[in-house]
Formats: C-alpha cells, sequence, structure tokens
C-alpha cells in the first residue's frame, strides 16, 4: 500500500532503473572522454541514452544537453540565452506569475546584472497565463526571451503551449521561447519537434530518474553562452565530466514513463475523481482549487477552518505524504505566489493542501487518504 502522494515534488526511482543504474555504476566508470576502451564503453552508454531521448521525445540527439536537473537547465536557457544576444536585442523578458521559482528568480538575476526588464503576465482564476495580456504585451514590446511553465506545478493548471507560441512568433519571430516542462514529461505526450519552442526544460527525478539529472532541449540552430566552462563536454555547451550511468538512468526513465502514457494517465484521473467523491461523501468541506481541465496528476484544496500545514503534519504522523504546494516553499507556511496571484485569499492559500496521485496508487491507497482526510478534519477543524 501506497501512502506517499506527493509526486509532483519528486516521484521514487523506478525499480529497473535503479538496478541498472547500479550495475552501470560498477561497470562504466571510466571519463567518457577517455579514448582507451573503458572510456569508450562510457561513451557507448551516453550515445545510446541520447538515442533513447530523441526517439521519446522527439528531438534530435544534438538537441539534448544533460544537466542537473530543471533548476540548472531553466538558468542555462534564459541566462545562456540572455548573455549571447546582440547589442542591439531588446534586454526584455516575458514571463508569468505563475512560474517555478527558478525562472522568477532567474528573472531578477537578469534585471540586477544584465540590465533587463521583465514583463510580468498575470494569471486566470483557473491557473492558465492570461492570454490576452501576454498578447497586448508582446504586442506592444519586443521581447528577446519568452518563458513560461507548461503545466504548473501549483496546481496542474496547462497552459496553452501551442497558442503562447504562436502568438509570440507572430509577434516577433526573433523572440526565443522557453517552456518548463518539467510536470508534462511522462504524463502526457510531448513532442520537442512539434512544440514550436526553442528550448524546453527537464528534471529527472519528477518521473522515476535518480536526482541531480535533468535535461534541456535546445534548437539545432539556437546558441547560447554556456554557463559552466572547462573542459569543452557536450559541445562545449556545459562543460564537466559526463556521469554515463545517470544519464543511462535518465533516459530509461524517460523511455518508460511514456510506455502506456495514455492508460496511465486514464487511471490516475479515475483516482483523482475517486478521492473527490469520497470526500463529498463523508460531507468534508472543501474547495478545489485546481481546474477541472488541468493535469489529473496534481490536486489543491483548501479546507475551510483547517490550516494547510495542520492537514500535512495530521497525515504525516500517520505515515501519509503530502505537501502544501511547492517543495521549494516549504519553510513559508501560508504563502503561495501562485495561488496568490489567481486571485484566492489569505486565508483559502493557507488551508490549501496539493495531493499528487500516481498510476502505482490503488483504490484502497485513496480510500485510506480518503478517510483519513476526513477523520483529520473532524479533529482538527474550526469554525
Amino acid at each position: 500500500m501506497s501512502k506517499y502522494f506527493d509526486y509532483t515534488a519528486s516521484a521514487p526511482i523506478k525499480q529497473n532503473v535503479l538496478d541498472n543504474y547500479i550495475l552501470n555504476t560498477r561497470k562504466c566508470y571510466a571519463n567518457p572522454t577517455s579514448s582507451h576502451l573503458f572510456g569508450l564503453e562510457s561513451r557507448k552508454l551516453i550515445d545510446e541514452a541520447r538515442q533513447k531521448i530523441a526517439k521519446t521525445l522527439d528531438c534530435n540527439e544534438s538537441e539534448i544537453i544533460f544537466t542537473s536537473g530543471g533548476s540548472e537547465a531553466i538558468n542555462t536557457a534564459l541566462k545562456g540565452s540572455a548573455y549571447n544576444l546582440s547589442d542591439f536585442a531588446p534586454r526584455r523578458l516575458i514571463t508569468s506569475r505563475g512560474e517555478h521559482d527558478a525562472t522568477k528568480e532567474t528573472a531578477l538575476f537578469l534585471e540586477r546584472y544584465c540590465d533587463f526588464e521583465t514583463t510580468w503576465i498575470g494569471l486566470e482564476k483557473t491557473g492558465e497565463l492570461k492570454l490576452d495580456e501576454w498578447q497586448a504585451a508582446v504586442e506592444e514590446k519586443e521581447h528577446s526571451l519568452a518563458s513560461f511553465i507548461y503545466v504548473s506545478n501549483e496546481t496542474g493548471a496547462i497552459n496553452d503551449l501551442r497558442k503562447i507560441v504562436e502568438i509570440t512568433r507572430q509577434a516577433n519571430p526573433r523572440t526565443l521561447i522557453h517552456s518548463d516542462v518539467v510536470q508534462i514529461i511522462g504524463k502526457l505526450p510531448f513532442s520537442f519537434r512539434k512544440s514550436g519552442l526553442d528550448f524546453a526544460s527537464i528534471s529527472g527525478h519528477k518521473f522515476g530518474a535518480p536526482k541531480s539529472c535533468g535535461m534541456l532541449l535546445v534548437r539545432d540552430n539556437k546558441e547560447i553562452e554556456p554557463l559552466i566552462h572547462g573542459g569543452g563536454q557536450q559541445n562545449n555547451r556545459r562543460s564537466g565530466t559526463e556521469d554515463a550511468p545517470l544519464i543511462y538512468a535518465l533516459a530509461e526513465a524517460v523511455e518508460l514513463s511514456n510506455d502506456k502514457i495514455a492508460a496511465s494517465y486514464e487511471r490516475v484521473a479515475e483516482l483523482r475523481e475517486r478521492f473527490l467523491g469520497l470526500l463529498k461523501q463523508f460531507e468534508v468541506p472543501h474547495q478545489v482549487i485546481s481546474p477541472e481541465d488541468g493535469l489529473a496528476l496534481v490536486l489543491t484544496i483548501s479546507f475551510p477552518g483547517l490550516r494547510g500545514e495542520t492537514m500535512q503534519n495530521a497525515l504525516s504522523a500517520r505515515e501519509i505524504a503530502v505537501s502544501t504546494g511547492s517543495a521549494c516553499h516549504a519553510d513559508q507556511a501560508g504563502n503561495n505566489e501562485v495561488l496568490a496571484a489567481m486571485g484566492f485569499d489569505k486565508e483559502t492559500i493557507a488551508n490549501s493542501v496539493r495531493f499528487s496521485f500516481n498510476v502505482a496508487h490503488t483504490s484502497k491507497d485513496i480510500d485510506l487518504l480518503a478517510q483519513t482526510v476526513c477523520n483529520i478534519y473532524k479533529e482538527y477543524a474550526r469554525p
């Protein structure tokens, strides 16, 4: 029985991925840039990983830069692009109030150190960025960089990637467009080729790879300045000795997560509806914050009269894991900039809890979660 409902923050390593990772760390320990037999074995493992990822995510092998995770990928896309701009390009970035901290903080860095101006776009009540505001902004001023989160890690709201890219390209074809696609990989189909994006950031531990691995997909004709200089690995786009076993583990996790992806998603959607149905059946007062058409794996709910932190801690005491929002804000209970940007009041935000479902969950897991939430609410809620 699984009592872990925080898959949005991190997923356990897939067993097959872990087994092969351990085996490969023993077998392929040589530096992949070495020209001897052992180095060539490590290089072969990386080449195979690139092939797997390219096939699964519909990109060219040359478009993959391996990173330490999603945050580094986001920083590389935005800073690397900013550093590479011509002297005549406008120092202007457009993004939304619904972004991950890696994007927000990078935008602030560019403002502080690179004379950038950031256009911040608001959110709809359902969590998506306001398309009309985005369109007005890109039509009014030229932006060299654009960045938006595909799926909200706070609510599961899904931005209209195709429309955002289309609007941005029509306003200025030269704008470099990046998307944080961390929460979509392994959950819904994603084609980098068809996306129209210039950059896409991905984090491995969200879909069953070990932590400290991720990647940035970079359109072949786009140049970026590397953030890490050194030996010139990865075509001089990210220096540092490559970890062949870790990279292969990332590729395997991508491949496995996309196997039977439609059936897996349908199953998770059923589990989500079961949970919501049980809350109604048990007459637990609640307000669903996540949109109905959002990613089924993410469900943010506010329980009136009960602080989210209290619900989280009470569930944790019963060995059930949920969160009160992004793990990046774990030390800021009751403060959620994304929910505030959606227009929710402080009380609703303070009472919110995020549940993350996975195909590994069973109906019994959901029943236990709902019953426990009900018991905690009856015990701790205040009028």
